[in-house]
């Protein structure tokens, strides 16, 4: 059955054998067959594996398009990005970051304007750590995602089989300033959390040491004991900040069991958790997420910045910029 079905998909795509299908669309498969509609089943696989093949055409081209396009800010941007809301951020560590859903999007197939977006961002608000979330840059070499003054460091998620040409979702990207000193980094996929994907990197900044790691937790994964692990793991660090996009809404009031991260009590990891309102405006949900806890630092300041209709920032991701200062 499933060696039928690779055979259709190799036909349909014309790609070299010994590939994988994803579970979902094996299993819908067998469920046609087994309800007798076997012609029905495999018009639909085609139908499918056809439109995997146009999407992977479509990201190379968008990609092509991408590499292409300028880089540099124009003189209305610069302007435009000295207004963006909560710009007078206080000194300190300022950490921040932001769900950006593919970094590689282009305004009228023209500009990279995510990117020139994120350039005025770092330029603006001067953040020492910048974490992007869902970036989105499988097939892009390095030297077209750096940023002047910042060391970049880039997990993409890991592809096999049928989806590695396509390669869209998740990602992380971490910039940090020249001036951070990052004694040392740790880039890891989660694969038995259904791709969840973090990056480690422990800094040095005026003397002393942090541990930053950014998290992207994949929607819909029912995996809220990956977190918990981690939450666990980095407990037993003496000052760390745990951010990123974590995909548990806390405004719905039923994660119970994650809840007791937070303070002390009940066998509570002791975690502030640093953001209070919505961070992804469409759904009015609070899925993103800024851990502390800490020994020699304290939060000086945390907060959100605003993306959404109406501001600088406007178009350049459907989530609200979270962030903390450090002291």
């Amino acid at each position: 059955m499933i060696k039928e079905l690779q055979k259709i998909y190799l036909e349909s795509t014309k790609l070299t054998d010994g590939n994988k299908l994803p579970k979902t669309i094996t299993k819908r498969y067998k469920q046609r067959l087994l309800e007798g509609k076997r012609k029905k089943a495999r018009i639909f696989q085609i139908e499918v594996l056809q439109r995997y093949k146009r999407q992977c055409e479509n990201w190379k081209k968008s990609n092509e398009n991408w590499i292409k396009a300028p880089r540099k800010l124009t003189e209305k941007q610069s302007e435009k990005c000295k207004q963006i809301q909560g710009s007078q951020l206080m000194a300190g560590l300022k950490v921040g970051h932001v769900n950006i859903r593919s970094l590689l999007s282009l305004k009228r197939h023209e500009e990279p304007y995510k990117f020139l977006n994120l350039q005025a961002c770092l330029a603006e608000l001067k953040f020492d750590v910048f974490v992007v979330g869902e970036s989105q840059v499988n097939g892009i070499d390095d030297s077209q995602l750096q940023i002047t003054e910042y060391k970049m460091y880039r997990l993409d998620r890991e592809y096999t089989g049928v989806l590695a040409d396509c390669a869209s979702g998740g990602g992380l990207l971490v910039y940090v300033r020249d001036s951070v000193e990052v004694k040392k980094a740790v880039l890891k996929n989660v694969l038995g959390s259904n791709l969840m994907q973090y990056i480690h990197l422990e800094l040095k900044y005026n003397n002393k040491t942090i541990h930053v790691v950014a998290v992207y937790n994949p929607p819909h994964t029912g995996r809220e004991d990956a977190i918990l692990d981690i939450l666990y793991n980095y407990s037993q660090k003496q000052d760390v900040v745990i951010l990123g996009d974590i995909n548990i809404n806390i405004l719905g009031g039923n994660n119970h069991e994650y809840q007791r991260c937070f303070g002390t009590k009940n066998g509570g990891l002791g975690f502030l958790q640093c953001i209070n309102e919505v961070t992804r405006w469409e759904s009015k949900t609070l899925i993103d997420h800024v851990y502390f806890k800490a020994k020699n630092w304290k939060v000086l300041q945390s907060g959100v910045i605003p993306t959404g209709p109406k501001n600088q920032l406007e178009g350049f991701a459907n989530h609200k910029i979270i962030y903390c200062t450090l002291v």
